[in-house]
């Protein structure tokens, strides 16, 4: 009875001490360490999405990279094509849980292939307050230029402990004459200032 009792107290023991993993697409973090400052979309020289989630307009496309980089450095950027109506825009997000209220601030570099006159959906960069299934989003356009530059937006956030917060970085949306206009990004930084 005792080598019972004390098998079932060791195995109580081991699994009460076993913990979860968290979600590498929806980590808890604290304010300071929201996010990595200038987060690259390449690890070790290869291209890499990180914790990010791919959203596709079209089922079977995957993430595509290529060797462009911004003024600030690195190899790969996250290339996002223009979907055509009625798809859903190609993006990118990624979920934040245990972030306290203040101001954020979201920035990346981004530029676009080619400009068409009158035509240039712009992409975007959108930060996204999930309160209990209540949506609230802030977003700035990607800009119109194909040289690389820095695109920012700021908001205020009123979080309660079970809020999360999603960053998004889109592709944006036309008819067919704005397809393959694709939108590259990188160096992305969110952070509480």
């Amino acid at each position: 009875m005792k080598k019972f009792f004390l098998a079932v107290s060791i195995s109580a023991l081991f699994f009460s001490s076993c913990s979860k993993t968290s979600n590498p697409v929806s980590p808890v973090v604290n304010d300071s360490t929201a996010f990595p400052n200038h987060f690259f979309f390449e690890k070790n020289g290869n291209p890499y999405l990180g914790g990010w989630t791919f959203h596709p307009s079209d089922p079977d496309e995957l993430p595509l990279y290529e060797m462009v980089a911004p003024p600030t450095g690195g190899t790969w950027s996250l290339k996002l094509h223009k979907a055509d109506l009625p798809s859903p825009i190609n993006s990118v997000t990624e979920t934040f849980f245990g972030l306290t209220s203040g101001i954020y601030e979201l920035s990346g570099w981004t530029k676009m292939k080619y400009k068409l006159a009158g035509v240039n959906p712009l992409g975007s960069i959108s930060i996204i307050k999930n309160s209990s299934g209540i949506l609230s989003t802030a977003t700035a356009s990607s800009g119109d230029s194909t040289d690389w530059h820095l695109v920012t937006l700021t908001d205020t956030l009123s979080l309660l402990r079970t809020d999360s917060v999603t960053i998004m970085l889109a592709g944006g949306i036309g008819d067919s004459s704005t397809h393959g206009n694709a939108l590259w990004f990188n160096d992305i930084t969110f952070r509480k200032k």
